[in-house]
């Protein structure tokens, strides 16, 4: 934890000394980003119908986007991810997701955007997957090194809104949020730190 509070403190120095360096962003600008996800405190929170307890998974993963600016500021992302995730007990599990959203540049260094999430997750060493759709909030600040190439540490909150799980019997469950209606109760959400580099032009 103690290298988490550390990656905290630099994220709340950067954004008081601020950068003169930020650009502002036209209509036609793109983007690139790669993202290092995870960083020690990061935490999925997965449970099942009928389970009092949710299993808490560290998470550690690589993002990789590209981005076209629509207007002034205001931009469209797809995002594809990768992330290797490790229950506090019990085997890992991997997860790949594809996101689509907005990102918004307030006028200076700090950016804020929202998507939807498809993640597919293996389970049981591959034996069964969860298909999730997720809604997905990030949060950041672009910390210019150069005119165009920008270090981009963060914060990102998704929560599950529909999905299904394939047993290891090739059968289709949907997982219903609503504990009343049929199928299997299921609840996914993903939270965490992460630090990127962004080239714009």
């Amino acid at each position: 934890m103690k290298n988490s509070y550390k990656f905290l403190i630099v994220l709340l120095l950067l954004a008081l000394i601020g950068s003169t360096a930020h650009a502002q962003f036209q209509e036609g600008d793109r983007f690139i980003s790669t993202q290092l996800t995870g960083l020690d405190i990061s935490k999925w929170t997965f449970s099942m119908e009928g389970d009092s307890e949710s299993s808490d998974f560290t998470q550690i993963g690589l993002n990789l986007s590209g981005g076209q600016f629509i207007q002034e500021d205001l931009a469209i992302v797809v995002t594809l991810g990768f992330l290797s995730v490790q229950p506090d007990d019990g085997d890992g599990l991997k997860a790949y997701s594809l996101t689509g959203g907005v990102r918004y540049h307030f006028g200076g260094p700090f950016f804020g955007g929202a998507g939807l999430n498809y993640s597919k997750i293996d389970l049981d060493n591959g034996s069964s997957t969860a298909n999730a759709m997720m809604f997905a909030l990030e949060g950041g600040y672009s910390y210019f090194i150069t005119e165009r190439l920008a270090v981009e540490p963060g914060v990102n909150y998704a929560i599950k809104f529909a999905g299904k799980i394939k047993t290891g019997d090739n059968d289709d469950i949907w997982l219903k949020t609503d504990p009343a209606s049929d199928g299997i109760g299921f609840d996914l959400k993903r939270m965490g730190l992460t630090v990127g580099i962004t080239f714009f032009f």
